[in-house]
Order: structure tokens, then sequence, then C-alpha cells
């Protein structure tokens, strides 16, 4: 492209590169468990576009079965978590791109 003023000066031409990320970023979780009750919840995504901004992580007891937000637009990769003992729990962790593309 090139600007021309308003007397009829043309400026040098100019480029520009546009990328669309329309691609999800992909994201795997781990939950080792550290004591009897503690676990490492740990998560790791990837974007080859624009680049992983944030995660929502969510758990869930199977006492109860219904999705509990637990860490939400958090840019940290691992955390622990307290929980019951003798209960069973479920993660899962959603990433967001820069992009505003969710996986």
């Amino acid at each position: 492209m090139q600007a021309t003023d308003q007397v009829g000066n043309v400026g040098p031409p100019a480029s520009s590169i546009i990328i669309i990320d329309s691609l999800a970023p992909t994201v795997v979780l781990t939950v080792p468990m550290l004591a009897r009750t503690i676990l490492a919840v740990e998560w790791l995504g990837q974007d080859e576009g624009s680049g992983v901004h944030s995660y929502d992580v969510q758990y869930r007891d199977a006492e109860d079965m219904d999705w509990t937000g637990w860490l939400t637009g958090t840019p940290q990769v691992k955390t622990q978590f307290s929980g019951l003992f003798e209960h069973s729990y479920y993660f899962r962790v959603k990433a967001r791109d820069k992009a505003g593309n969710e996986s």
C-alpha cells in the first residue's frame, strides 16, 4: 500500500502481514498425588498462533458430580489441591489463547 496526501505527494510503499489465528490451543493436565489428601494439579497449554493467554480450571468431587470453578483466567500452570480423605476428584482445564480461541 502507499499513502498519498491532499496535494499528491506519494509516500514510500509499505506492507503488512496479517495472521488470522482461528485454531484453539491444546492443553494437557496431570494430577500426581503428593500426600493422602493433597494433589499437585499441573497443566500446560500450547498455541502455535497467538500464544496461550490464560486457563480456567474446574474440579468435581465424585460425591456430588457438579463441576466447581476453581481458577478462572489464571496464567499459572500448577497449584495444589487439598481434598477429603477417601473422595475421588476429577479435574478439567480450558486454555484460552490471545486471540480468544478456547480449547
